[in-house]
């Protein structure tokens, strides 16, 4: 039975993440080109073409459903049922989620290995602390069975 619903909100370190990778962009062009006039056209049109992409750019949200048994029923970005996969991964700041495609119509499964998945990026403050270990549970559930 899925009794926990997890959604996401804007996350401050996908922000933050962007932000830097621009920043380290923009000085490795300024140290591979130089200062000049024609690359400080190029610098301006970059940064404009990033401020414009940062504000319209709109992370997916995440939400689902959970269970105690690491069953999963992913309501967005796509619709998509199934486990928890011991592939998962999560860290301080961080949730890969692996998601094996779990068919309750099929009697037999013929083979482990071979099932569809999806990936799931979760930024941890994104979703609340209790979600959050939730997940991190789950995980750790899925690694032992």
């Amino acid at each position: 039975m899925l009794k926990y619903k997890v959604q996401t909100k804007s996350s401050l370190i996908a922000r933050t993440l962007t932000i830097v990778i621009f920043i380290i962009s923009t000085i490795l062009l300024i140290s591979l080109w130089g200062v000049a006039w024609f690359s400080s056209l190029f610098l301006l049109g970059y940064i404009a073409t990033f401020i414009y992409l940062f504000f319209s750019l709109k992370i997916k949200p995440f939400e689902c459903l959970l269970s105690d048994d690491g069953l999963i029923d992913v309501k967005r970005p796509d619709r998509f049922i199934g486990s928890i996969s011991a592939h998962s991964f999560y860290n301080r700041w961080i949730v890969f989620l692996c998601v094996e495609e779990r068919d309750p119509l099929l009697i037999n499964e013929s083979s482990k290995h071979n099932k569809p998945k999806k990936w799931f990026v979760v930024f941890n403050d994104s979703i609340k602390e209790e979600d959050y270990r939730l997940i991190a549970r789950l995980i750790i559930g899925a690694r032992w069975t």
